[in-house]
């Protein structure tokens, strides 16, 4: 059955390539993982690409009031509810893997959620919060996905560059940094990825290192051409939030190639920044950056 609903998913007429051919697939998709009583972790990895690149092709797609896009995203997230079902049956070291997997799946839709719905700011909200609820689940942290190294320990369990399976996940370093953009402009969501968002704030701005983490990921949301411009400026908020207050630090690592992050943040920071920033603030911007760094 699994395979079924695979193949209807990735081979549909050009006509029934709309968010309500594919919801009623992806729901039954839910209801048959929780079934599955063998080799969990294979299945589910064989099926999350189809999935994801049907949630990826309609998100780009989308309208800024589609209804039957956001009813496509609640499928998706009873799917993740079903996996998480699946985790709690496994031992550990599958449960390990497929609560990763889980995780990624996780951080890819938060990604394509924003990218569907990202002009309308308020809408994407709920969802978010949902799905900000599998995160503690599945061991991500907020500082863990800020700085990127929650996200790269997931990608190696789950597999590796080789992997065709995890060409799917090409967004989870924008999801990792929107999932703690969103918590940054929403307490609900915060409170649902059960984070206290103050404490990773503090030791951003006292931590060099992983303040320069935390840039690198936020590059792939400030160079993004599908994610809003208001999105955006909330990843600048951000940026401001973490540099504020920052005193002058020794380098806590000599070997870190900071300089690997400067010429990404300054171009995505630069392109169209009139429509964004204004003189003055682009100007704030970069003395804080300059007096931090």
């Amino acid at each position: 059955m699994l395979s079924i609903l695979c193949e209807a998913l990735s081979s549909p007429t050009e006509m029934f390539r709309v968010p309500c051919y594919f919801s009623p697939l992806i729901g039954g998709l839910a209801k048959v993982i929780i079934l599955i009583k063998r080799r969990q972790f294979e299945q589910v990895k064989a099926a999350v690409p189809v999935i994801l690149g049907v949630l990826k092709s309609m998100s780009l797609e989308a309208d800024e009031e589609g209804k039957d896009t956001e009813d496509l995203f609640h499928k998706a997230i009873a799917l993740a509810d079903s996996i998480q079902a699946v985790c709690k049956m496994l031992e550990q070291k599958d449960k390990k893997k497929l609560c990763a997997l889980l995780g990624m799946f996780v951080l890819q839709i938060m990604a394509l959620v924003s990218i569907a719905m990202g002009h309308n700011i308020s809408s994407p909200l709920p969802i978010m919060i949902h799905l900000s609820h599998f995160l503690p689940i599945c061991g991500l942290s907020y500082e863990g996905l800020i700085t990127g190294l929650d996200v790269d320990k997931f990608t190696t369990i789950c597999g590796d560059d080789g992997d065709d399976n995890m060409a799917c996940f090409s967004h989870v370093k924008h999801g990792g940094s929107l999932a703690v953009i969103w918590g940054y402009k929403s307490n609900e969501t915060s409170v649902a990825a059960d984070t206290d968002f103050e404490a990773v704030k503090n030791e951003l701005q006292k931590n060099q290192t992983k303040r320069w983490q935390a840039i690198g990921m936020l590059k792939h949301v400030f160079s993004s051409v599908d994610l809003s411009w208001e999105l955006k400026v909330h990843a600048l908020d951000f940026l401001l939030c973490i540099m504020d207050g920052c005193m002058h630090q020794e380098i806590q690592n000599d070997t870190m190639d900071y300089s690997t992050y400067v010429p990404t943040l300054c171009t995505s920071l630069q392109v169209k920044r009139c429509n964004i920033l204004g003189s003055f603030e682009l100007f704030y911007l970069r003395l804080k950056l300059t007096r931090t760094v």
